[in-house]
Formats: structure tokens, sequence, C-alpha cells
């Protein structure tokens, strides 16, 4: 409840509020991420930012999405700490439900090791367009027919955010065969 949190007055880096505040953080793995409030029993505010406590970049702040409640996505970068501010509108207080979800990209392959010769299908999910590289492929699933050890590299978007994963297949030579 930010009724008992600590007065953490935000800079003017998103917009200033009187309100008490609650801090926390999380690290970016590439994903697109979202923080909603929407349920909150009161007027609710969040704010994301990056960068240190001395230099903070605002991200996204949000107020109002769902009804009186706020509701922010964004895209993160790998290995990037997000701290997220939730608090009221103007000097509003009370108790909130955080919900913190991210996408679900993934990029696997049907069969990871073939022999050559073979193919193998490749499938993206939790996107919206795939391009696949190299071959500049699209499509969801692909079948690929790699003649040496190949990693794709696939690019989708989620909600404006870039987001790219690979898959290795591994081509094995064909057995010699002695008589």
């Amino acid at each position: 409840s930010t009724a008992t949190a600590c007065l953490t007055p935000e800079t003017t880096i998103c917009n200033a509020f009187s309100s008490n505040g609650m801090w926390y953080s999380v690290v970016g793995d590439g994903q697109q991420y979202t923080a909603s409030l929407c349920g909150s029993s009161y007027d609710t505010w969040v704010s994301v930012y990056s960068g240190t406590c001395t230099g903070m970049t605002c991200v996204v702040q949000n107020d109002d999405f769902c009804g009186l409640q706020s509701q922010v996505s964004w895209c993160t970068t790998v290995g990037t700490t997000y701290y997220i501010l939730v608090n009221g509108f103007g000097s509003g207080a009370g108790t909130w439900t955080m919900a913190l979800s991210k996408s679900n990209v993934n990029a696997t392959a049907s069969v990871s090791t073939i022999c050559a010769g073979s193919s193998t299908n490749l499938t993206g999910t939790g996107g919206t367009t795939y391009t696949w590289n190299p071959g500049a492929l699209t499509g969801a699933t692909v079948s690929v027919s790699p003649t040496a050890t190949t990693t794709y590299t696939m690019t989708t978007v989620v909600g404006g955010c870039t987001i790219t994963k690979s898959v290795t297949i591994t081509v094995n030579p064909l057995p010699t065969v002695t008589a």
C-alpha cells in the first residue's frame, strides 16, 4: 500500500507528484515488459526509468489506462536495469496490485542436428511477423536445408519492440561407406 510507503517525490523527469510511492526494479532481457496496476483501489500513477539514481531517464509513464489505474509497456535491453515507481495521481494513496509480465518470444527448431542434405523447420512464436536470416525467409514456420552448421536469427515485432532470437542448426556430414 502506498498509504504507508515512504515519501518518494518523483522528479520532473516523468512528472512530479507529492504522493508516497514505492520503487521496484527489473533487469531487461530483450523482451517487452508490461507493469499493470489495473484493479487497484485508487487513482494510480506508474513510471519506469533507466539509468542511475543520479541520472535517471524516463522510459515511460501512465495515468488512467484502465479507469483510474495505470499500465505501461516498454521495450527492454538485455542487462539494463529498469526502475518502476508506483504512486498516486496528485496526492492519491491506497492499496494496489502490480502485475509484471513480459512477451514470450521464442525461436525453435523441430530438429537442431541434421545430416547433410536434410532439412528442418524453424518456428517463431510470440510475435507478429517473422523474418529469418540468413536467407530473408518470412513466416512463423520456415523450412531450411543448410549445407553447414548455421545460426539463424529470427526478428519479430511485439508492441513496437523489435525482438531477435537465434537458433543454431548443426549439420553433420554424411557417413562414408567403405566396402
